[in-house]
C-alpha cells in the first residue's frame, strides 16, 4: 500500500493537470491550436517508440541489482544506458525538428502548415521524456515512490502555472503549450537526476554536460545535412536528408564516441562481431 498509494495520487494529479492544460488551450486557442498541438505531440512521440520499449527491461535490471545491494552494477547500468538511450532519442528528435516542414507536407495537408513551429519545439520533448522514463525507473526499483510523487506534484504545479502564463496571459497557443512541456520536462528530469546521482554516488555534472553536448552534436549534423540536401519533393528531400544525416552521425560518432556512451575500442569490437556474423551467413 505504501508503495502504490503515492503512484495513484501522482497519476490522478497528473491526469487532472493534463486535462486542465488541454482545456485551457482549447478555451484560449480554439480547435485549430488544439489540433496543431495534438498533431505535433503525436508526430514527436514516434521518437519514443524504441526507448520506451527499453524502459521495463532497464527497470528490471535496476530492481535486480538493488535487491542484491549491488550498487556498482546500478552505477554501470545508469552511466551506460541512460546517456545512450537519451542520445538515440535525440538522434530522431532533432532530425524531426529540422524536417518539420517536410513531415507536415508528407503526413498532412495545407490546413496544418501553421503547425510548423509547434512541431519544431515539440520534437525536443521526447528527448527528455526518454531520460525521465529511464531515470524514473530508479525510483520504482528502489521503492522511492513517495519521493517520485513529490517531484511529480511539484512539476504538475509548475506546469499549470506555466500553462496559465503561456496560454492565458501571453496567448501563445499551441506553441506556448509545447514550450511548457519541454521546459517542465527538462526541469523534472534534472531534479530526478539530482536524487539518482546522490543515491548512486555519481557525478551529476557529467550527465548534465552530456545532455547539452549530445543535442548540440545532433543539431550540427542535422543542420549540415539540411544544407547539403537539394530542395524538391518533400518525401524525397526527407529521405535524402535522413541518409546524409545518418552517415554524418555514424562518421562523427567515431570521433566523439562519448555521445553514445561508448568508446572507439568497443565500436571496433562490435564492428568485428558484425562482420563475423555476416561472413557466417
Amino acid at each position: 500500500m505504501s508503495y502504490c498509494h503515492p503512484l495513484v495520487v501522482m497519476s490522478v494529479v497528473g491526469l487532472l493537470a493534463g486535462l486542465f492544460e488541454i482545456w485551457l488551450l482549447q478555451t484560449t486557442g480554439g480547435n485549430e491550436q488544439t489540433g496543431f498541438y495534438g498533431l505535433a505531440y503525436s508526430l514527436a512521440a514516434m521518437c519514443f517508440l524504441f526507448t520506451g520499449a527499453m524502459t521495463p527491461l532497464i527497470t528490471r535490471e535496476f530492481s535486480k541489482s538493488y535487491e542484491q545491494k549491488d550498487l556498482e552494477s546500478m552505477q554501470k547500468l545508469f552511466s551506460r544506458y541512460i546517456p545512450m538511450l537519451y542520445s538515440i532519442a535525440a538522434y530522431f528528435a532533432v532530425f524531426i525538428s529540422f524536417q518539420s516542414e517536410n513531415i507536415l507536407a508528407i503526413f498532412t495537408d495545407e490546413q496544418f502548415k501553421n503547425a510548423y513551429w509547434v512541431l519544431v519545439v515539440m520534437a525536443f520533448y521526447p528527448i527528455h521524456q526518454t531520460y525521465g522514463q529511464l531515470s524514473g525507473s530508479i525510483f520504482y526499483a528502489t521503492g522511492q515512490t513517495k519521493l517520485y510523487r513529490n517531484i511529480s506534484l511539484f512539476l504538475a504545479f509548475v506546469g499549470v502555472l506555466l500553462a496559465c502564463l503561456f496560454l492565458y496571459f501571453l496567448e501563445l497557443g499551441a506553441i506556448g503549450l509545447a514550450w511548457k512541456m519541454v521546459a517542465v520536462q527538462f526541469v523534472g528530469v534534472n531534479i530526478q537526476l539530482y536524487f539518482n546521482a546522490k543515491l548512486l554516488k555519481l557525478d551529476m555534472k557529467k550527465f548534465l554536460w552530456h545532455q547539452i553536448y549530445s543535442v548540440l552534436f545532433f543539431v550540427t549534423m542535422a543542420f549540415i545535412s539540411t544544407m547539403l540536401t537539394p530542395s524538391g519533393v518533400p518525401l524525397v528531400e526527407f529521405f535524402i536528408s535522413g541518409f546524409i544525416y545518418t552517415v554524418l552521425v555514424i562518421i562523427s560518432t567515431y570521433a566523439l564516441p562519448q555521445v553514445f556512451a561508448t568508446s572507439r575500442d568497443e565500436m571496433r569490437k562490435n564492428l568485428f562481431k558484425a562482420r563475423q556474423y555476416v561472413a557466417k551467413k
